[in-house]
C-alpha cells in the first residue's frame, strides 16, 4: 500500500491524502497506520510513504506514524519504505536505521555534499553513474550501483554491478 500525497503512483493499491502539509497531515498519516495499516496487518505486507519529509518533524526526536513505524513494522509483520527528494530531508533516524539506501541522480552542491556523510564514497559513485542507474547502500553502507528499471532502451541490467 502506498500513502501518495502527490498522486504519482496510478495502478497501485494506494492512498491519497486530502491534507499534504502541516499537523493536519501528520494527523492523517496517523489514521490511515492506525485505521488501515495496523488493523489490517495480515492483508498489507508493504507501507511505503511518499514524500516521507511532509510527516516528520524537523525537531529532534522521531515521532508520530513514521517513528511507530519505524519503531514496530517487525512486529507487525510489515516492510515499511520511504521516499524524498533529497537525502538530507529524511530525518536522520530513518537513514540510520533503513537496512537499504536508494539515491537516484542528484545535482545540487548540498546533496552532493551529504552524500559521503550517508557512506564514505557515496558521491564518488554518484558521479559514476550512467543513465537509470542509482546508487544503493546496504545494512553495511557498502556501495553498489544498480539499474533497477530492466530493459529500458534495450540496456543491459546491472544488478552485480559495484563500486571499489
Amino acid at each position: 500500500m502506498i500513502f501518495d500525497p502527490v498522486k504519482e503512483y496510478q495502478g497501485f493499491h494506494r492512498y491519497i491524502p486530502r491534507n499534504t502539509r502541516g499537523d493536519a497531515a501528520v494527523e492523517e498519516l496517523k489514521k490511515v497506520t492506525d485505521k488501515v495499516v495496523k488493523s489490517n496487518q495480515n492483508q498489507v505486507d508493504y507501507f511505503y510513504v511518499d514524500e516521507v519529509n511532509r510527516y516528520v518533524s524537523k525537531r529532534g526526536q522521531l515521532d508520530g506514524a513514521v517513528g511507530e513505524l519505524i519503531d514496530l513494522n517487525r512486529h507487525y509483520n510489515l516492510g515499511v519504505g520511504f521516499t524524498a527528494r533529497l537525502p538530507q530531508q529524511v530525518h536522520t533516524e530513518i537513514r540510520e536505521l533503513a537496512d537499504y539506501i536508494f539515491i537516484f541522480n542528484l545535482a545540487g552542491k548540498a546533496s552532493l555534499e551529504f552524500l559521503d556523510d550517508m557512506a564514505e564514497n557515496t558521491r564518488k559513485a554518484m558521479e559514476t553513474m550512467g543513465q537509470y542507474e542509482c546508487v544503493m547502500l546496504d545494512q553495511n553502507r557498502n556501495i553498489r550501483i544498480l539499474s533497477p528499471v530492466p530493459n529500458m532502451d534495450n540496456m543491459q541490467v546491472n544488478m552485480q554491478g559495484g563500486f571499489d
